[in-house]
């Protein structure tokens, strides 16, 4: 077997999570699986190591990111506490009502306002001419090719490429029969 050399060398170290020592020791990946594997009584003790840890050695935003981690892991570990006993238990609580919690979240909340205003202006402009240049479309090639071009306007308001509804449009008033404004978007 390929893995064999490994397992049976000095490249690969078995290690089991009860025999981690404490939350103190290892590293903060280690010992943050570790977690799972604590008794209720030593939980919320060790999570509270666990988040100090997380805020002396991880970098911002990992750091928070890690510290939500546990506190969903701790919040699995005792389904019958509420989020804020859960919080409150592991110190959390007085950090959120930090000024500088306060003004992160804030702060994110506004980032997110801000991207999704401008993704929602940008996908209603981006709507309305895909809706202007069907529109333009199924008028032309309604009179210049009749019910023959009607019939494919079922296919070409499925695209939702304006550059290729533009090309469409540009060749509809060219085109001579349906099957050359057909090739257009089908190339």
């Amino acid at each position: 077997m390929a893995y064999r050399d490994l397992i049976e060398g000095k490249h690969i170290r078995q290690l089991y999570l009860d025999e981690l020592r404490s939350a103190r020791e290892g590293s903060l990946g280690l010992r943050l699986i570790g977690l799972v594997t604590e008794s209720e009584e030593t939980a919320a003790e060790s999570a509270r190591i666990l988040i100090e840890r997380a805020r002396a050695e991880a970098e911002e935003p990992t750091g928070q990111a890690l510290i939500d981690l546990i506190e969903q892991m701790v919040i699995y570990m005792f389904p019958r506490k509420s989020r804020e006993e859960v919080a409150k238990m592991l110190g959390l609580a007085e950090l959120k009502q930090t000024r500088v919690y306060q003004e992160a979240k804030e702060e994110g909340l506004m980032e997110g306002l801000k991207e999704g205003f401008a993704r929602g202006t940008q996908e209603g402009f981006q709507g309305g001419q895909l809706s202007a240049l069907l529109e333009g479309i199924a008028e032309i090639v309604d009179l210049k090719f009749g019910l023959e071009g009607t019939r494919l306007l079922p296919e070409i308001n499925k695209i939702q490429d304006v550059g290729t509804l533009r090309a469409i449009l540009r060749a509809a008033g060219s085109a001579r029969t349906v099957e050359e404004l057909r090739s257009v978007y089908r190339e």
